[in-house]
């Protein structure tokens, strides 16, 4: 009987693997479909939370980094004076492959060849206060020399 009782435990657990395994790549292929179909990061406004956390957490830890979901540049929450503004993460005169970073040792933006930006230097996206929300138009770019976002 030990042997039965050991070909049924290998089994049972035989076919718990492979289903743990569909089961997996089922939800794998529902979230790549579903992901796929609207495609992108919103091109209009929306949400990064609310401005009083949102300030505060800039205030307290400095530039705060929001990706952009499909891989792309995504943008730097910072600060003019007291005014949260989205900085565009790559600067106008370079290549959308080189995206800056903040570099808290030397105070400001990097690129990928190491060249130094201020937030002045970034272009930025428009920023609007709705409700308590701070609302990023990432389809509206406005150029620093323009005016603030």
């Amino acid at each position: 009987m030990t042997s039965a009782a050991s070909q049924s435990s290998v089994r049972f657990y035989l076919f718990a693997a492979i289903a743990a395994i569909a089961a997996g790549l089922v939800i794998a292929g529902l979230l790549l479909w579903t992901s796929g179909r609207g495609g992108g990061v919103p091109s209009g406004p929306f949400s990064l939370g609310l401005v009083e956390g949102l300030q505060e957490n800039v205030e307290e830890e400095g530039p705060v980094y929001i990706a952009d979901p499909t891989g792309g540049e995504g943008l730097w929450l910072d600060l003019d004076g007291t005014e949260l503004v989205a900085l565009v993460a790559v600067p106008p005169e370079n290549p959308r492959d080189c995206p800056v970073r903040w570099r808290d040792t030397i105070g400001s933006y990097t690129d990928c060849a190491d060249v130094r930006y201020d937030a002045e230097d970034l272009d930025r996206y428009l920023v609007v206060r709705r409700e308590g929300l701070l609302i990023v138009d990432t389809g509206r770019t406005i150029p620093r020399e323009v005016g603030e976002g």
